[in-house]
């Protein structure tokens, strides 16, 4: 998924998705501000707005996690979802 193009629109919900579908349950700000040509300011202000909504959630800083639908009116991630969090954590560190 090539989303360099600033002016073209951004579909959050779609990048969400995406890594969902793929089994990915967390990003990192640095993943994010290298997909998209954004200023450090908008990637802040959309990751805010996406976890007002329940869309996401920091785990730490500059790292999140995303919450399926079904999940986002608790606010966390099942159970069984957090093995595949805990690993990347672990490479990330």
């Amino acid at each position: 998924m090539n989303l360099k193009n600033s002016r073209e629109y951004i579909d959050w919900n779609l990048l969400f998705n995406s890594y969902l579908e793929r089994g990915k349950y967390t990003f990192t700000y640095e993943e994010i501000s290298k997909q998209f040509s954004l200023s450090d300011a908008a990637i802040s202000l959309r990751l805010l707005y996406h976890s007002k909504k329940k869309r996401i959630f920091q785990i730490r800083k500059g790292f999140y996690g995303i919450l399926m639908p079904e999940n986002s009116a608790g606010g966390v991630l099942p159970f069984e979802a957090w093995e595949p969090v805990k690993r990347e954590l672990t490479e990330k560190l």
